[in-house]
């Protein structure tokens, strides 16, 4: 790039013809341009981004056109920089640093850092006492966890927190794993009930659901949590480590002395994170570009501290943090790593005065180029200049947009002349995207075919064909080559350059590399038989009989195991169990008050209006449920809460193995005739149909269970859910029944739970349309439905 517009370029501006039809090379009427202007509309944005990749990529690999000596113009920045960027880069382009467009707080290289802060000074007792001390809440712990320095993706953070949930569990703490099957803690009867308020565990509603997050927000903060952390095994505790020696060097170096600068030393060397962005800056591409803004950043945290640290030599940590993280615009003098050799895009107006070897210009569209909007003031002085100018009398108008337009035409002018060897004008024609796409009438103007002083034509969309990239070149020899319909001949020719590339280590090329060409890594099953009988609860049974292949995907990581819902859901059910033993029912409102504010941490301001609400309609389950209880004692008899199942039912034949039911019974009732019936509390605000309850398969379980004696002596009576979120007048709370299993009933369900057992082993799990699948959290990995098909599908 040369500073300044050389002779041959001031001979441009002055005397540009435009030659040509838009697709073929055009002339200069003067000066000493000799290379080839191209104008060219594309059919959406994204095909115009990756002609202009192409283009730059050509010109570099063919013409050998250095990086530094391109560019890209652009009527508006804000509009067009950002996709641009993301399309070079993924080409393989390199492209020069912008400015850092937002404040250094919120920049990905330095949000960790000053998350590291807030864990050092909230977790120090000696620390100085700020006006305004900074919080650290758990959602900083995940953050922090998710971010650079813990490095932790989705997947490894579910296996932390879970692996906490157990540790929990196993230490016996009061955290309860909200799960599939997770059972309340709380368990009784009616004749032995355990008091709320008992000795010993009077906290036991405040603590209910303490959740995970804020086990993790006390390993950072360092107040507790080291029991847990001990239980953790090395793959589950990988993430968390690597913050706590973080933190703990900062700490040190803190009780030693250190200052803010020293502090955010002794984190940024226990990160390891310099070593690791620097290799990757290196290497260049997407990632290398990200690394150096990441480095830009940390670079300009310290230089914010070192300035900071000067005016203020008595300087905090929780200062430094808040002054930070109020600024609302970024910094003029934020560090910019030169990349070197990379490509300009820039505006049109930051494009006066230089010059490049090869430059685009794109988006030139209608609306954008030419920019018509007014430019005058609120109060019109340019009108009260004209007066006085005498340029219109004072009841004249004076048109604005010709001006404009005029302006709008020397700038495109401006950014043509910009190029010395190669110029490239593109568009985008289109009406199917969220708004219509028009060409610049500019475009037009262009087209020299035209009559002189008529009106020209704007080029018609164009296909930009396959770019000249390593990816689209792999990418058209596997579609010859395993394409039916190619001719065999080139299907051959194909398949041998795919050989070639391969043997030269070229990713992709390998079929080994190819998405859904892959053979299954195990046909095993999850157990065989000699593992001894299949364990199901009567809720899995449910699931494998309305869709396995959601089962096991919940099962095995795709569901949400901080599930708000299910939390409020337990909460409900241990609530209801403690109202069938000797707890009053100002206690268990009063026990709600105090677990609410654990299990909705929107509770705990104590101003939000939806934890309000969501708490009033808790309290009325537990009402609607006092008033089912009231109106059912004249046909049932309690026999106790959470009753254990557990039972086995035979294999059906050779091969087969026996199916163990195990899980527990919200509610066990005697009916007039000493049948046992079985009631399940939900939670749900829609109940199920009257035939569906026939069907279902939780409920025929029990009753499967209770024909095998694990409720001890006696015959199944029926079961029956219970809603407790939808009152009635007539029985206090909407039931939905389930008659009684006869001998050929009980056959048959025994079958189904055989059946559900045997799906259950894998490795095939057959993915089933239901009702649930509107709310289905694993729909993006269901094979039925259109967010989950693969690409390989037909």
């Amino acid at each position: 790039m040369t500073s300044g517009p050389s002779a041959g370029a001031a001979n441009r501006a002055s005397a540009l013809a435009w030659r040509g039809d838009g697709q073929a090379e055009k002339v200069w009427a003067g000066g000493e341009f000799d290379g080839e202007v191209r104008v060219q509309v594309l059919t959406t944005p994204a095909k115009e981004a990756a002609l202009i990749a192409d283009h730059l990529r050509r010109a570099h690999l063919t013409h050998g056109v250095p990086w530094s000596r391109m560019a890209v113009i652009v009527r508006s920045v804000p509009l067009s920089l950002a996709p641009l960027r993301r399309a070079l880069l993924a080409a393989g382009v390199p492209v020069r640093q912008p400015p850092a467009d937002v404040p250094l707080a919120r920049r990905r290289g330095a949000m960790w850092m000053l998350l590291a802060l807030r864990a050092v000074t909230a977790g120090d007792p000696t620390a100085v006492r700020h006006p305004r001390p900074i919080a650290f809440t758990a959602d900083d712990a995940l953050d922090l966890l998710a971010g650079p320095l813990g490095g932790a993706d989705q997947i490894s953070l579910r296996r932390l927190r879970r692996g906490i949930r157990r540790a929990v569990l196993e230490l016996g703490l009061p955290e309860r794993a909200a799960g599939e099957d997770a059972e309340p803690p709380v368990e009784s009867t009616a004749a032995q009930p355990e008091p709320v308020e008992s000795a010993g565990d009077a906290t036991r509603f405040a603590d209910l659901d303490r959740s995970s997050a804020e086990i993790l927000r006390d390993l950072l903060v360092g107040v507790g949590g080291g029991r847990v952390l001990e239980k953790l095994t090395d793959v589950e505790a990988a993430p968390l480590r690597r913050v706590l020696k973080a933190l703990a060097r900062a700490r040190k170096v803190r009780r030693d002395g250190g200052g803010l600068e020293d502090v955010m030393w002794g984190v940024w060397t226990a990160s390891t994170l310099e070593r690791r962005w620097v290799g990757q800056s290196e290497r260049g591409g997407a990632v290398g570009m990200q690394a150096d803004r990441d480095l830009d950043a940390v670079v300009g945290l310290f230089e914010a501290a070192a300035s900071y640290v000067d005016r203020l030599p008595r300087a905090t940590i929780e200062g430094f943090v808040e002054y930070l993280e109020q600024q609302e615009i970024p910094q003029d003098d934020a560090p910019v790593t030169d990349p070197g050799e990379a490509v300009t895009i820039c505006s049109a107006h930051a494009a006066a005065g230089r010059e490049w070897d090869t430059v685009a210009v794109a988006a030139v569209q209608e609306g954008i180029w030419p920019n018509l909007r007014p430019r005058g003031t609120l109060l019109g002085v340019e009108d009260l200049v004209d007066l006085l100018a005498g340029v219109a009398g004072s009841g004249e108008k004076v048109s604005r947009a010709a001006p404009l337009l005029a302006e709008e035409r020397r700038l495109l002018l401006v950014a043509c002349s910009r190029a010395r060897r190669s110029l490239l004008v593109t568009a985008v024609e289109s009406v199917t995207g969220d708004q219509d796409l028009v060409p610049s009438r500019f475009l037009a103007e262009l087209d020299a075919d035209a009559a002189e002083g008529g009106p020209g034509r704007i080029p018609a969309p164009v296909d930009p064909g396959r770019a000249l990239a390593m990816h689209a070149l792999i990418a058209e020899l596997r579609s010859a080559a395993c394409d039916p319909e190619t001719a065999p001949e080139r299907r051959l020719r194909a398949a041998r350059q795919l050989a070639r590339l391969a043997r030269a280590g070229v990713r992709g090329a390998h079929p080994d590399d190819w998405y859904g060409t892959a053979e299954l890594s195990s046909t095993n099953p999850l157990w065989d038989s000699a593992d001894g009988a299949i364990t199901l609860s009567p809720s899995t049974v449910d699931q494998l009989e309305t869709c396995p292949l959601r089962w096991a995907l919940e099962r095995h990581g795709g569901g949400d195991g901080e599930n708000q819902h299910a939390l409020k859901g337990n909460l409900v059910h241990t609530l209801v169990q403690a109202l069938a033993g000797q707890v009053t029912e100002d206690q268990v409102k009063q026990a709600l008050v105090r677990a609410w504010k654990k299990v909705d941490p929107a509770a705990r301001d104590g101003e939000n209006w939806h934890s309000r609400a969501e708490l009033r309609r808790t309290e009325t389950m537990v009402d609607t449920f006092l008033a089912w209880l009231r109106n059912t004692r004249d046909e049932l008899t309690a026999i106790g809460v959470e009753v254990p199942v557990d039972c086995v039912l035979p294999a059906r034949g050779p091969g087969e193995q026996p199916v163990r039911i195990s899980g527990r019974v919200d509610r066990v009732e005697r009916d007039a005739l000493g049948r046992f019936v079985i009631v399940d509390v939900k939670t749900g605000k829609t109940p199920i149909s009257k035939q569906a309850a026939q069907d279902h398969a939780q409920l025929a379980t029990y009753q499967v269970a209770a024909a095998e004696g694990a409720l001890g002596e006696g015959e199944p009576g029926g079961a029956r859910l219970v809603y407790v979120a939808k009152p009635s007048s007539k029985e206090g709370a909407t039931q939905r029944m389930q008659q009684p299993l006869d001998a050929e009933g009980i056959d048959t369900w025994r079958g189904v739970i055989h059946d559900a057992a045997d799906a259950s082993k894998g490795p095939s799990y057959l993915a089933m349309r239901n009702d649930g699948c509107r709310h289905c959290k694993v729909a993006g990995s269901c094979p039925v439905q259109d967010t989950g098909r693969q690409v390989t599908d037909e």
